[in-house]
């Protein structure tokens, strides 16, 4: 499959704005649809704000892909054309205008991850259902992605263990043709709480490890008939999401109840 569409859309702007005369403004974002969408949220002065705030935190790094990026563009380089600008940095740093053309190529690639990253449309998303009965739990696990979007199948581990044997079948979304869907449900896992569990650490999880192109976005819903079980959901840069139980028997012992003022 391709890589994701609007990363690339994103990636063919960054690109044409080097060749705008001059140095990079709000007018010629303007004539940048997509980036304005993602990086702006519509608004072109918010999208050009954005851009000078990464901008801003690669500074410190004179010769940075993104930093040579942003000269190509105008900022940090003179001339009114690509050419003249990846000549002044040439010469600035003694180096042939290709190799600057080349770092600011990558520049232009890392930013549209990054503005990519941003948009929380159009992004891959699961879901983590649970169930318990008892010592036992049903889960269900949930992807949905764009089509056309790279795809590696999720890995799985309960409770620190990786789970295999799972197909991960994909098919098309019922509500949207232009999305794949897949769902896998594991049923009958132990819940095993130990004696004197310490409510500060998991008792037990389930992690989903799914590597995609644009971190994907996750919910949970659970059904927990235990009043002693608290769940956290975590979601970290790995591409990990992952539901972990914890156990408190002091959530168990019967609360005050106060009587009503007289009336």
């Amino acid at each position: 499959m391709k890589d994701d569409p609007l990363r690339k859309r994103l990636l063919a702007e960054l690109r044409a704005l080097r060749r705008s005369p001059g140095s990079l403004s709000v007018e010629q974002i303007a004539g940048s649809p997509t980036l304005v969408e993602v990086a702006g949220n519509g608004s072109v002065e918010q999208a050009y704000t954005t851009m000078l705030d990464v901008l801003d935190q690669q500074t410190f790094l004179k010769e940075s892909d993104v930093v040579t990026y942003f000269a190509t563009c105008g900022h940090g380089a003179s001339g009114t054309t690509l050419e003249a600008r990846l000549n002044d940095q040439a010469a600035r740093f003694f180096i042939d205008p290709r190799t600057v053309l080349r770092r600011s190529n990558r520049g232009a690639e890392k930013l549209s991850y990054i503005f990519r990253d941003m948009s929380v449309f159009n992004r891959p998303l699961g879901k983590i259902n649970l169930v318990q009965k008892e010592n036992e739990l049903a889960c269900q696990i949930i992807i949905r992605f764009p089509k056309y979007s790279q795809y590696r199948k999720p890995d799985v581990y309960v409770d620190g263990k990786k789970h295999d044997g799972m197909a991960w079948v994909l098919v098309d979304d019922p509500e949207d043709a232009s999305w794949f869907t897949a769902k896998e449900t594991l049923f009958d896992l132990p819940l095993w709480i130990p004696v004197g569990a310490d409510p500060r650490y998991a008792v037990w999880s389930i992690a989903v490890y799914w590597v995609m192109p644009v971190w994907a976005s996750w919910a949970t819903a659970m059904e927990i008939s235990d009043p002693r079980l608290t769940t956290v959901l975590s979601i970290t840069r790995n591409y990990r999401a992952e539901v972990a139980f914890f156990f408190d028997p002091s959530r168990n012992e019967p609360q005050e109840t106060t009587s009503p003022p007289p009336s």
